[in-house]
């Protein structure tokens, strides 16, 4: 389905492929008129018909298993008709992005492609995937435009030491794994004054539907690394490099990407759980452009974020704890290198109770957070629906057996115990240089 909203796979695929395959409800359906005979020229379509037009009003949700099969004999039309219905297609899929980008319907569905709000969002993806032929040529005019006018830091690829305009600033680096609370976490890090530029990843219902409030250049950037490096996402059984070429080019990349997502902004937060495998090339990226780095690591049983990633289709459960295990051992790694400013939290004390946790954060790594800022929107926000996936640390202790059992169970202990230790001082007082004093 791609990485955009699930309507989204709709301007282009007739994802539904059959009417039959189709649950909706009955006030929606009667009340959009049905089935429409003359919507294509196939009859076929008359589902990717209606399911365009429904999901103006409310995102669809793919259910990720084969429920419906297609009977009888499949019949291959000759390669003339094969050839129209593609053309035909392609002409339909131009139309409807047009229509989408230009258009001025009042869509409800924020979800939607045809969402005025999403009209960015949705070029971007076009351009993206290298389909800009069938972006309308006046609005890639005024792109090119507006690219050709921005401001870009000056010199930004030979920047190799802090400079002077950017001297006192501070990036707060959520560094967690995937479904363990980074979405929420950033957006309550968000809403008490840091700072994140306009370009987010887009909500996905059914996975994040309140967002995942992490920039859109950072993910690619850190997508294409893994890719160089023989990974991705769930694949990060490499070494990441020290020196050479790819670690020059990421770096200037990234120097040259906060410049211009995030401005002069004083106080920023960046959050990519791939930064997990990827933080000691982020953390020299970020000192060299004159921040001082500090993170904040959320902690959540990995059975949980694991049963996630699995609830998604993602992963299975054992491949889901396998890799939460190796990239928690990246980050502690990371932190335990030295120099690095980090405080343990765990994703539970964040729905229980955020004030504490946030305040937490501010007087661990010295960072202006307020919390009472936007206070009635954070208690909007979070909820204990986003925790749908439950487990006690006494169901870890009995899933997974053998050597790597031991391994999951010894690490996810120790980082509850950061947790408690990091709460237990900062909660008296205390401060992070005072910690590092009293564990010396």
């Amino acid at each position: 389905m791609g990485n955009e909203p699930a309507s989204f796979t709709l301007l282009d695929h007739d994802v539904p492929g059959s009417n039959g395959n189709l649950f909706v409800d009955r006030e929606l359906f009667l009340d959009l008129g049905g089935y429409r005979d003359d919507a294509h020229d196939d009859a076929q379509h008359r589902g990717w018909d209606f399911c365009m037009r429904a999901s103006d009003r409310v995102e669809p949700v793919p259910v990720a298993l084969r429920l419906y099969f297609l009977g009888g004999p499949r019949r291959d039309g000759d390669a003339g008709t094969a050839n129209e219905a593609a053309i035909a297609a392609a002409r339909g899929a131009a139309e409807r992005l047009a229509q989408a980008l230009t258009g001025d319907a009042l869509v409800p569905n924020e979800f939607s492609p045809r969402y005025a709000g999403n009209r960015e969002l949705l070029l971007r993806a076009e351009l993206r995937t290298g389909r800009g032929d069938r972006v309308p040529v006046p609005l890639l005019r005024s792109v090119a435009a507006a690219w050709r006018g921005r401001t870009v830091a000056p010199a930004a690829r030979e920047r190799s030491a802090v400079t002077p305009e950017r001297a006192g600033k501070t990036a707060l680096v959520v560094l967690g794994f995937y479904r363990s609370g980074t979405s929420a976490l950033s957006r309550v890090l968000n809403l008490c004054g840091a700072y994140l530029p306009e370009r987010v990843v887009a909500a996905r219902l059914g996975i994040n539907p309140k967002g995942f409030w992490e920039s859109e250049a950072v993910r690619h950037l850190d997508a294409r690394l893994l890719l160089h490096l023989g990974g991705d996402w769930k694949r990060v059984d490499f070494d990441i490099p020290h020196e050479g070429p790819l670690v020059d080019e990421f770096l200037a990349d990234s120097r040259e990407l906060l410049a211009t997502e995030y401005g002069d902004a004083p106080f920023i937060l960046i959050k990519d759980p791939r930064i997990c495998v990827l933080a000691p090339l982020w953390h020299r990226t970020l000192q060299q452009s004159g921040y001082r780095p500090v993170y904040v690591v959320p902690v959540r049983n990995p059975l949980e974020a694991a049963r996630s990633l699995d609830a998604q289709g993602d992963l299975p459960v054992a491949d889901g704890i396998a890799l939460w295990l190796a990239y928690m051992q990246r980050i502690e790694t990371f932190v335990d290198a030295g120099d690095v400013d980090a405080v343990h939290v765990r994703y539970t004390e964040l729905l229980d109770d955020w004030r504490s946790v946030v305040q937490r954060i501010a007087r661990h790594l010295g960072v202006p957070l307020a919390t009472e800022l936007h206070a009635d929107e954070v208690d909007r926000f979070l909820e204990a629906g986003m925790r749908n996936q439950r487990a006690t640390d006494a169901d870890l202790e009995t899933h997974p057996g053998g050597a790597a059992g031991e391994a999951l169970g010894a690490h996810y202990r120790r980082l509850l115990e950061r947790c408690e230790r990091d709460a237990a001082f900062t909660d008296a007082g205390g401060s992070r240089e005072a910690l590092e004093r009293s564990a010396v």
